[in-house]
């Protein structure tokens, strides 16, 4: 068998890639830059073509694009003149596991975090399941996995596309709502009546999970088990206590309270990731010293508050938070692991639709921070409308927030940084910046 992926280098075609790769299939793939997921898929043997060309589709029994993908891409194009089997990468995922009990994490914020981590337990509790993760996890070599006797599969749903609507959950998990991607949804109502149709069509209520603490939630008042910090949960989370980078809390769930759960993570926004996963594990019947000794033992996802490095006395960490919400929960995170030093926050906007959807978000968190640092937007196939970022700096404190151009960033690093600074960058690009700051002190 034989696929051909336009956009491997993607989180989402890359996972696919592997899945494909341990279901037997020869693989190849075209991107436009080169990237870490493009390095491990060449080691497993995939043969991968920089740029694209109407001459790489040759007779094979997949195809498969994303969502990044334009109608006009020249392999598109070919693809539909020649009839080959052109889908999705959603379609095709969607494909392979329907033989399995998929496990789908929902939602904008905390997916990637929450899939692994359901990954883990189950690893850990002897389930070895499949899994397709939209991160690069520090658990295994690979971010996408296919064991083909294994029943369970946790998927990372997409929602920024609506391709989370082409799984078939037997369980899941949905950590919030929040009107993101509205270049795709348009208005809340779309969005809003997408998660009424994903939920409509999760097979096992009782292995259904979704966060109280959340509006949007709220708001649709699903079936399930709702989870929380609030009291009115059914499964809820107490008694946190921060020591660092290590968090521990009691579980609250059917009548029993269990102490000591332990996580190393930054944000509380974590427990709520933590707290969904025993829930599902739980109604699985995997015992309660298996799921705290992995959450103990989790090692995490790269670019989720993940060290990078320490060189003079100051601390660098990469975050892939980009939307306002996410950009205040790590902040207020470190803010707690590391009470009384500098947090200083290095920002890479992404998207000027977003900085325009969510501006007075952005100007409300950049002005609770001591100091961050905003420097050039990532804005793909978007228009650049650089006066919206200049309006929203100006309606900053004065003293809180620098604009900083990329190819300046490093001058002004060496300038400003102090020893015992905790420095954060944040942003869904490519994973430079943090590398930039290390390399500047």
């Amino acid at each position: 068998m034989k696929a051909h992926l336009i956009g491997i280098g993607g989180i989402g075609m890359s996972s696919l890639a592997h899945i494909l790769i341990d279901r037997g299939y020869s693989v190849t793939g075209s991107d436009i830059a080169w990237n870490n997921c493009l390095e491990q898929l060449k080691k497993r043997g995939v043969r991968i073509t920089l740029g694209h060309s109407h001459k790489l589709i040759k007779k094979v029994d997949y195809i498969a694009y994303s969502s990044a993908c334009k109608e006009n891409n020249p392999e598109i194009v070919e693809a539909k003149r020649i009839g080959a089997k052109l889908m999705h990468r959603a379609d095709l995922l969607a494909e392979i596991t329907k033989k399995k009990k998929s496990l789908v994490v929902a939602g904008a914020h905390g997916k990637t975090t929450t899939s692994a981590l359901l990954s883990y337990v189950l690893h850990e509790a002897g389930q070895r399941p499949s899994y397709a993760i939209g991160g690069e996890v520090c658990f295994s070599e690979y971010h996408g996995k296919f064991i083909d006797d294994s029943e369970k599969f946790v998927l990372e749903g997409d929602e920024s596309d609506g391709s989370f609507l082409k799984s078939d959950p037997f369980g899941a998990i949905i950590t919030n709502i929040d009107p993101d991607h509205m270049e795709y949804w348009k208005t809340k109502e779309t969005l809003y009546e997408a998660y009424k149709q994903f939920i409509s069509g999760i097979r096992s209520e009782k292995h259904f999970f979704w966060c109280y603490d959340e509006e949007g939630l709220l708001e649709l008042s699903p079936k399930g088990v709702s989870y929380g910090f609030s009291n009115k949960a059914d499964l809820q989370a107490r008694d946190l206590v921060i020591n660092g980078r290590l968090i521990t809390f009691s579980i609250c769930y059917q009548g029993e309270c269990i102490p000591n759960f332990m996580l190393h993570a930054i944000g509380q926004h974590n427990v709520l990731n933590a707290l969904a996963v025993f829930g599902l594990a739980h109604s699985f019947s995997i015992p309660v010293n298996i799921i705290k000794r992995a959450f103990l033992h989790f090692p995490g996802v790269k670019r989720r508050a993940e060290l990078r490095g320490k060189r003079r006395g100051i601390e660098v960490f990469s975050d892939y938070a980009h939307h306002p919400k996410e950009i205040r929960a790590t902040y207020e995170g470190f803010k707690k692991a590391y009470s009384g030093k500098r947090i200083v926050c290095v920002i890479e906007p992404n998207r000027y639709s977003r900085l325009i959807a969510f501006k007075e978000d952005y100007i409300s968190v950049l002005n609770s921070m001591e100091l961050s640092v905003v420097t050039d937007v990532v804005f793909s196939n978007e228009k650049a409308e650089e006066e919206v970022l200049t309006k929203i700096l100006k309606s900053v404190d004065g003293g809180r927030v620098e604009q900083v151009r990329r190819e300046d960033l490093s001058g002004f690093i060496k300038d400003t940084l102090m020893e015992g600074d905790v420095v954060v960058a944040m942003g869904a690009g490519r994973d430079t910046i943090a590398s930039l700051i290390l390399e500047s002190l």
